[in-house]
C-alpha cells in the first residue's frame, strides 16, 4: 500500500523490478515518455532523419495540453508543418483565405512559445543508413 492509501502504477512497476524488497521503496526510477517522427523514409532516400523529445510523463501531459489547447482555438485536429505551408487539399490548412501567411506565422508563432515554455525535455535526433536497415529489419 502507498502512503496516501492508494496502489499506483508506479508502484505496481516496482513490484514488477524488484519484488517484496522493501529496498524498491528507496530505489530511484523515473517514468519518462516519449514523441518521435521520422522523414523520408516514404522517398527512398538514403539517410532519413527521426526526430522528437523525450521527458518526464507530467512533464509531457502539461505540455500535451497547452499544445492541443493551441490547435483548438485555432480548429485544427493535427498539425504538420508540410501541410500549413503547403495548404495540403486534404488538411484542416487547406482553405488559403483563412490560412494565409499572417495566419500561419500567427499559429506556428503560438506553438513555438508553448514549446519554448517547457524547456523540461530532451531533444532527440538521429539519421540512419535506410539500405542498411531495410536489409536488417525488412520493409
Amino acid at each position: 500500500m502507498t502512503r496516501k492509501g492508494r496502489y499506483s502504477a508506479i508502484e505496481h512497476l516496482s513490484f514488477d523490478l524488484w519484488g517484496d524488497d522493501l529496498k524498491r521503496l528507496t530505489n530511484v526510477m523515473a517514468m519518462v515518455t516519449a514523441y518521435l517522427d521520422e522523414s523520408r523514409m516514404d522517398d527512398d532516400k538514403p539517410y532519413p532523419v527521426i526526430s522528437g523529445y523525450l521527458c518526464e510523463v507530467g512533464d509531457w501531459i502539461e505540455f500535451t495540453t497547452k499544445w492541443r489547447a493551441v490547435l483548438s482555438k485555432a480548429k485544427v485536429k493535427t498539425f504538420h508543418t508540410k501541410e500549413l505551408w503547403g495548404n495540403a487539399k486534404k488538411s484542416d490548412f487547406a482553405d488559403k483565405r483563412r490560412w494565409n501567411m499572417p495566419a500561419k506565422e500567427a499559429l506556428v508563432g503560438e506553438l513555438l512559445t508553448v514549446i519554448e515554455h517547457h524547456r523540461n525535455r530532451y531533444a532527440i535526433i538521429a539519421s540512419l543508413d535506410n539500405a542498411a536497415y531495410l536489409e536488417s529489419v525488412g520493409d
